[in-house]
């Protein structure tokens, strides 16, 4: 059975013309289930080790966008949110067992990106104000 707010998400999918309130409550809804997924899921021990290579804590972030190509490897692009409030873009190559890092093509702070706002006229809360907000929300889970 559905909660009451998973119902009314859905619903929320299926209008065609929404207001701003209920455009940010389904920016949430996106962000929270894929840093949920992540979460769960979980990632390489050898992508982790990258993250701390570089002083970040994967179990206290929340993954906010990944993508993985497994065409001749396991190449991770993605963008992660950490404590500290920086948002972190990165391209790594992974042998396709994970078990050999190929290669770090990037790896930047791309903080200045994103607009971090509760308020901004027409959209109300910003992108990055929300992931924010769910990474709060989320490490106060842990």
């Amino acid at each position: 059975m559905k909660k009451k707010s998973e119902t009314n998400i859905e619903k929320l999918k299926n209008h065609r013309r929404l207001n701003t309130k209920e455009k940010n409550i389904l920016v949430r809804d996106e962000i929270f289930r894929k840093a949920k997924f992540w979460r769960e899921l979980g990632i390489p021990e050898l992508l982790k080790k990258v993250f701390q290579e570089r002083n970040l804590n994967i179990d206290d972030s929340i993954i906010i966008e990944l993508e993985l190509d497994v065409l001749g490897g396991s190449s991770y692009e993605g963008i992660i949110l950490v404590s500290n409030r920086r948002f972190y873009e990165f391209d790594i190559d992974l042998s396709t067992t994970e078990t050999d890092l190929f290669k770090v093509y990037s790896f930047k702070d791309i903080t200045d990106r994103f607009v971090v706002s509760h308020h901004v006229k027409g959209i109300e809360k910003t992108f990055g104000f929300i992931a924010m907000e769910v990474l709060e929300e989320l490490r106060g889970k842990l």
